[in-house]
């Protein structure tokens, strides 16, 4: 179901992979280490779950470890993005007043 709704084409192409390897006789994690799509943590928890038969708690688990770190490398660049705006900013402000500076030094 999931790969009907993904629009990202590279995406749908992987879900297909994960399913076909699971109709082959792989269970879920297996297929997600040999298509290496999630960091370890994430299939440790993957593959606990298929063991102990919560897989759905497992992968709200990967979700939120996911998510956390999509929110924490945001966070990280939205300072870059503010110092590259001020850097423009300065940029704009003496390509005004550079040329006026320099006409007024003429002047005297």
């Amino acid at each position: 179901l999931s790969s009907d709704i993904v629009q990202n084409t590279a995406l749908k192409a992987r879900f297909k992979e994960v399913l076909e390897r699971i109709k082959s006789g792989q269970s879920l994690s297996q297929a997600i280490v040999a298509l290496d799509l999630l960091d370890g943590i994430n299939i440790a928890l993957i593959s606990a779950g298929e063991k102990s038969a919560k897989l759905s708690v497992m992968l709200k688990k990967v979700y939120e470890n996911l998510n956390e770190q999509t929110d924490y490398a945001f966070k990280m660049l939205e300072p870059l993005l503010s110092i590259l705006m001020g850097g423009l900013i300065v940029l704009l402000a003496l390509g005004v007043f550079v040329p006026m500076w320099d006409m007024s030094a003429n002047v005297f």
